[in-house]
């Protein structure tokens, strides 16, 4: 796809799959993501277990890169990812118990849309969801975690947030969980009484641990 792709792209499948293929996707509704990974059709399951990487520059006026069903249990940017309704929005309940997320290109939230958000809340008790960025991420990003240890380092840039809520943030924190954060990048929010760096909970937080190891945000 050397002239590149205007139309979203499906992804089904177990192993390690790449895009090198530039998306451009204009949908009429502009809520499709330019790339949807699933984790069943046709009676067969792959949850957890998709190796996914991006190198190219997707492009879309609704999602960018979406899994809803559980598929990656690693996602890793190189390239440059644009979106409208969420840049990248992943559901990583069935990967096993360890997630990797590693961004090193640049992935834009446009018009209020997240950048990043992580759903990893259904890991496992033991479970380890890592984040790692040492690229640029434009927009909000954010995790939903429980009882699950967060691993995150930002090297890198992640600014731009117009919620009030925060830039970089994780809620739905229950008993047990686990966040280590450590920033010697940028973090930083634009939003009128925004937050650069917010934790919520929705429950009552009894037994976990945070750690936060940052340069001035």
């Amino acid at each position: 796809a050397a002239s590149g792709v205007t139309g979203g792209v499906r992804v089904f499948g177990a192993g390690k799959v790449e895009n090198r293929a530039n998306i451009t996707v204009t949908s009429t509704n502009g809520v499709n993501p330019a790339i949807d990974l699933i984790g069943s059709t046709l009676g067969f399951e792959t949850a957890g277990t998709l190796a996914f990487t991006n190198s190219a520059t997707v492009d879309s006026n609704g999602g960018g890169i979406q899994d809803s069903s559980g598929v990656v249990s690693s996602f890793t940017n190189t390239g440059t990812i644009r979106a409208d309704q969420g840049a990248v929005n992943l559901d990583a309940g069935s990967a096993g118990g360890e997630f990797n997320f590693s961004n090193s290109g640049t992935i834009e939230g446009r018009n209020g849309g997240n950048a990043v958000f992580l759903d990893v809340e259904s890991i496992g008790t033991d479970g380890r969801a890592r984040f790692a960025n040492s690229g640029t991420i434009i927009g909000q990003t954010g995790f939903d975690v429980e009882d699950a240890l967060l691993i995150a380092n930002n090297t890198g840039s992640i600014t731009g947030a117009q919620s009030a809520q925060g830039t970089f943030l994780t809620y739905s924190i229950a008993s047990g969980l686990s966040v280590d954060v450590t920033n010697s990048g940028t973090i930083g929010a634009t939003g009128v009484g925004s937050t650069a760096l917010a934790l919520f909970s929705d429950t009552a937080f009894d037994g976990g641990n945070i750690t936060l190891d940052c340069d001035p945000i």
